[in-house]
């Protein structure tokens, strides 16, 4: 049983570093961890159940807490806390399976049976699927002129082609001007240029960690593929990774920096050859994923999949943590997209069921009024990356994130999901 516990309480403590909340309620939530593991250490599993659960309460918006305190609190023999921390966890939109083994303990207490998790409604559509089972897609851009879809590969390290017959080819090739795991992939059909973000990672078919190759973002011609130019980082720093890309009102290219937060942008200087960092910063900023820009440029949000939704005022050269009502969670957003004044969707990874939400904010942009569940979209893979069109916001679905082990191998394909391309029409 002590074994037990302490490979829960690793997990936990790993989860904890990763989504590291804002301001005092995560420092006091991982003190508390750290509290439940030193009473587990001494015998006391009771004192390390009750340690998670204040830890759960410290940090209410974070799913992951909630579900760790359900768990061991039933295993400290707490059956009544622990489906109170479920039912904490289920008001933010997290579920769970009733067979899971991790909440075994609770299988026979009547209340267990009568909390049923969220339902999980799925009404988008299958656009198109990826033949290739390793294929891994992460973002999708949409050529509405020729309606075309272009798809990135982590794994593979290309972009694909899907035409509007549904006909899969390759698009730009492996290696291609030392291209390498693909991120971001944003149509600029005014300028006739795909925008692609790529850096190394252990899940890239050939992939490594050290020396780590730098990231950078090149510009094809979405016309045949070929390169057209390509910006790196400042000094070649490899130490950066570009997640996404982003087109701002404008017509600059932006992209946020998940590993060393911070946003840039492509010089609109063409003699220059290395990306601009732009001159804004947040103490809270750690894991930068999606940007969305308001409809006249001066403002926009950008999501740290660790620590919530960011307002930027950048007319001022303020950023703002987006205020979040009691009873729901913006964490472990990965894309984000303004669809309409004070409106935002957002493709939200980190909590399960993974999800896509819609995002209604005040007069300022500074406070979430509501938030509403759009779509659930079913596989074991995850939603990552989309684009916006008329109809509705396509999306990737079935990234193999959680399919591979500490080394970057992918597991053996039975059981793993085909990546696909969905769409969640408008209202």
């Amino acid at each position: 049983m002590g074994r037990f516990f302490t490979c829960c309480l690793v997990l936990c403590l790993t989860a904890s570093n990763l989504t590291a909340q804002r301001a005092d309620s995560a420092a006091a939530a991982r003190r508390l961890m750290r509290g439940a593991t030193t009473a587990l250490a001494k015998g006391d599993t009771l004192a390390a159940a009750d340690s998670v659960l204040a830890a759960a309460r410290s940090w209410p918006t974070q799913p992951a807490y909630w579900f760790a305190a359900a768990q061991w609190q039933g295993l400290a023999g707490q059956p009544g806390m622990a489906l109170e921390a479920l039912a904490a966890l289920k008001a933010l939109g997290g579920g769970w399976q009733h067979d899971d083994p991790r909440l075994a303990s609770l299988a026979r207490q009547p209340g267990f049976a009568a909390l049923r998790p969220p339902e999980t409604p799925s009404r988008s559509e299958i656009v198109a699927r990826l033949p290739d089972p390793d294929f891994h897609p992460e973002g999708v851009a949409w050529d509405p002129r020729t309606r075309r879809l272009f798809v990135g590969s982590v794994h593979r390290g290309a972009v694909i082609l899907i035409g509007n017959d549904g006909v899969v080819s390759s698009f730009v090739p492996a290696g291609t001007a030392g291209l390498r795991a693909v991120f971001g992939v944003l149509a600029d059909t005014a300028r006739n240029l795909l925008w692609v973000s790529s850096g190394d990672v252990l899940e890239r078919d050939g992939g490594v960690a050290i020396p780590r190759a730098p990231s950078a973002v090149f510009a094809f011609s979405l016309s045949n593929g070929r390169l057209v130019r390509r910006w790196s980082f400042p000094g070649g720093d490899a130490a950066h990774l570009i997640g996404e890309l982003v087109l701002a009102p404008d017509g600059t290219v932006w992209g946020t920096d998940s590993e060393q937060p911070a946003l840039y942008r492509v010089p609109s200087d063409s003699s220059r050859t290395e990306l601009e960092q732009v001159a804004l910063t947040h103490p809270d900023w750690h894991s930068l994923q999606g940007l969305a820009f308001s409809e006249d440029g001066r403002q926009a949000w950008l999501a740290d999949w660790s620590t919530g939704l960011f307002h930027l005022d950048l007319k001022a050269g303020l950023v703002t943590p987006v205020a979040i009502p009691p009873g729901m969670t913006v964490l472990g957003i990965d894309g984000i997209y303004r669809v309409g004044s004070g409106h935002l969707v957002a493709i939200q990874n980190g909590i399960t069921p993974h999800r896509l939400v819609e995002l209604d904010l005040d007069a300022r942009g500074t406070r979430l009024l509501a938030l509403r569940p759009l779509d659930h979209p079913p596989g074991a893979g995850e939603p990552t990356l989309g684009a916006v069109t008329e109809g509705g916001l396509l999306f990737v679905n079935g990234s193999l994130w959680p399919f591979y082990d500490a080394a970057g191998h992918l597991s053996p394909r039975e059981g793993r999901p085909l990546g696909e391309i969905r769409l969640i029409p408008w209202r």
